[in-house]
């Protein structure tokens, strides 16, 4: 029998989140950017780096085989922009 779980952690499910986080990164920018609304863009662009990385990382797990260069590579992203992210938040940008 299987788990929800393991209906929604699929390689075409993760696939969809990432698009749908890089969409929704992509709407904000362009909230800043145009309407100059929303967060900081820089926050934004953060944000949605580290998400993207980290789905990155997932879905390369999930691929058959496996690419574990894909998947250090997604978490190296996450690392960096999270970093990014603590340093604009603690400079108060």
């Amino acid at each position: 029998m299987e788990t929800l779980a393991s209906q929604l952690v699929t390689a075409p499910v993760i696939g969809a989140i990432l698009l749908a986080l890089l969409a929704e990164t992509a709407l904000l920018a362009a909230l800043r950017v145009f309407a100059h609304r929303g967060p900081a863009l820089g926050s934004t662009l953060a944000m949605g780096l580290a998400g993207a990385g980290l789905f990155v990382a997932l879905l390369a797990s999930l691929l058959d085989p496996p690419r574990p260069l894909l998947v250090a590579g997604g978490m190296l992203l996450a690392l960096a922009a999270h970093l990014v992210d603590l340093r604009l938040r603690w400079s108060g940008r």
